[in-house]
């Protein structure tokens, strides 16, 4: 007979309690034997889940869900059946470059790869879907698709917005993509289970997708903070122990806010805001040329000439990676904006052979995409072989 747990309780049997919560993918951060509000809260989330009496109160009937939910299993026997398992591909070694540019070896934390694959745009009509998509298939076309690692702390999405940036150590872009995604979305229990995780950690995220700590006016969290929570301890996580089990747990709970299907048009809709404002200034000339007055995001992609189109999917495909090369080659083909057809063919093998360490190998990743965009239509054959060929 086990016993009843609930606000209050305490001791070994609430510990292996919160364990429980955690295998089943709510954040509860750390297990301390005490049956506090935050254990409260996580119960009643899974009662109402798996449809039993809410009250936050662990008696026999929650007991007996437990056990059919794997309570008392060990780990691994048996797949949470609210959070994905993160046991494949979990650990890779993460190489950033030194101030010299030398490969420094550091240990990752934990990858959930996404299962449903981002096949097709969901608006083909539209430019910057058709870019957003085209960006994907090199960024990496699945569904949420999450990372926890020591230098950016999580990254996610279809650009892989990173929840800070290391060198700066300032909030990254995660955080707006996730408020665009929460914005009037108030029936997902994934959000949900996010949004508590943050406020446990002692922070909120506002609207505007700036993350900020609790009580305190607006006061930003900062990136060292930031990575020492989803990558503990100071970023570095090894397999094994408290820190990568916490690691992991971000990583579920970001997964499942990304991976649900109501979450792709915001998704989309965030990426291609990104990529319009990314080094807009250099962008600006070539869509004023050709469609001077239709906003971008909104651009159909019959408005511009076919070529022309297909080769700002790929600027798009580049700026992602590097922004600040990737405007460079386009600046050196604006002179060719009055004839569209050598302003199209230029651009991709100006991005192709620029001296960026990553372009060469990128462009042979795009041009890949391109043709699976040929054969679901996006682009003509003889477009496709104008405007990207396989490069010598």
């Amino acid at each position: 007979m086990r016993p009843t747990l609930k606000r209050g309780s305490r001791g070994e049997e609430v510990k292996r309690w919160q364990r429980f919560l955690a295998s089943q993918g709510l954040p509860v951060t750390r297990p301390d034997g005490i049956f506090g509000r935050g254990t409260h809260k996580w119960t009643v989330q899974l009662q109402q889940r798996h449809g039993l009496t809410a009250d936050g109160i662990v008696g026999r009937g929650t007991w007996a869900l437990a056990e059919r939910l794997g309570f008392g299993e060990p780990a691994g026997t048996r797949p949470a059946s609210t959070a994905p398992e993160a046991g494949v591909a979990l650990f890779r070694v993460y190489r950033p470059r030194n101030r010299r540019g030398e490969r420094i070896r550091k240990s990752a934390g934990a990858l959930i790869k996404g299962h449903e694959a981002f096949a097709a745009p969901i608006d083909a009509s539209r430019h910057l879907d058709r870019a957003v998509w085209l960006a994907a298939q090199v960024e990496g076309p699945t569904w949420g698709t999450v990372q926890s690692y020591d230098g950016a702390g999580m990254s996610g999405g279809l650009l892989h917005n990173t929840a800070l940036f290391p060198r700066s150590m300032k909030q990254g872009q995660l955080w707006q993509l996730i408020a665009e995604v929460a914005h009037g979305r108030a029936d997902s229990p994934a959000l949900a289970a996010l949004e508590g995780a943050l406020h446990d950690a002692g922070w909120d995220l506002t609207e505007d997708g700036r993350l900020v700590r609790h009580g305190t006016h607006g006061s930003l969290v900062g990136g060292l903070e930031i990575r020492r929570t989803l990558t503990p301890p100071n970023g570095n996580v090894t397999e094994g122990g408290a820190g990568w089990d916490a690691a992991k747990r971000w990583a579920q709970l970001f997964y499942a806010v990304l991976s649900e299907t109501d979450s792709r048009p915001a998704q989309v809709r965030y990426a291609a805001g990104w990529l319009v404002r990314a080094r807009a200034r250099d962008q600006a000339p070539v869509y004023r040329a050709l469609v001077n007055g239709t906003p971008v995001m909104e651009l159909e992609a019959s408005r511009l000439p076919a070529d022309v189109e297909l080769s700002m999917c790929i600027y798009h495909c580049f700026v992602v990676n590097a922004p600040a090369p990737a405007a460079g080659a386009l600046r050196k083909c604006l002179p060719l904006l009055g004839e569209p057809t050598r302003f199209a063919a230029a651009l991709p093998s100006k991005l192709g052979r620029a001296p960026h360490a990553s372009f060469r190998k990128r462009y042979e990743a795009t041009r890949r995409g391109v043709l699976r965009g040929q054969k679901l239509g996006l682009w003509g054959a003889e477009t496709v072989d104008q405007v990207i060929p396989a490069l010598p």
